[in-house]
């Protein structure tokens, strides 16, 4: 069994790697870079690369970038089920009954995300109950590969926030994911990311 991973940076392959590392599934990794300053993708392009690796034994295409889920908005490419990595935890959100805030450390992708969240609110019936935070210059250091100043800085802001307000923590974006639940003595507020719920559902979806 294959899946194919379609990602914007190659930092986001770790992720995938660790989610299937005990199987026998392989995973192709196919990154199209896109700079910050354009920060734009053809649908063409992107799903002309995805089709170039279809074979027959490919199972599922995870798309882990948020700006490219909105570029592919098809459910499946050539007849493959494409699934969007950031499905699972927007799904847990729409769940959770309770106060939640949602960290984004990309600014660019916080309007293609809430789109999700806020459609997914409408088809459920719920009322909003969230407030969104956009944790201020640390995006760029992720970009040029500084990945541990770039946990630092999150888990500093994280640990700010937590016990002043109230609510869940969302890390929205799969970056994020490097910070774990242990980072933090968050009391009874609970910290889901991108990775935790994806892992969770892909386990199960892609069974051996």
């Amino acid at each position: 069994m294959k899946i194919i991973c379609l990602h914007a940076h190659e930092s986001n392959r770790f992720y995938m790697e660790k989610i299937f590392q005990h199987t026998t599934i392989s995973l192709v990794h196919l990154v199209y870079s896109m700079s910050i300053e354009k920060h734009s993708a053809k649908k063409a392009d992107l799903e002309a690369m995805v089709s170039g690796e279809i074979t027959s034994d490919v199972s599922g295409i995870i798309i882990t970038c948020t700006v490219y889920s909105g570029v592919i908005s098809s459910n499946e490419i050539n007849g493959i089920p494409v699934l969007k990595m950031e499905d699972p935890l927007i799904e847990t959100i729409v769940a959770d009954t309770h106060e939640k805030i949602l960290f984004f450390s990309n600014p660019q992708t916080v309007a293609l995300t809430m789109e999700k969240v806020e459609a997914a609110y409408k088809r459920n019936n719920r009322s909003k109950d969230y407030q969104v935070v956009v944790i201020p210059d640390v995006f760029s250091l992720i970009l040029s590969n500084q990945k541990m100043v770039y946990r630092q800085a999150l888990i500093g802001y994280l640990n700010e926030c937590i016990g002043k307000n109230h609510g869940n923590l969302y890390l929205m974006q799969l970056s994020m994911s490097v910070i774990e639940t242990d980072d933090f003595d968050a009391g009874n507020q609970e910290i889901k990311t991108v990775f935790s719920e994806a892992k969770y559902r892909y386990q199960k979806i892609f069974k051996e």
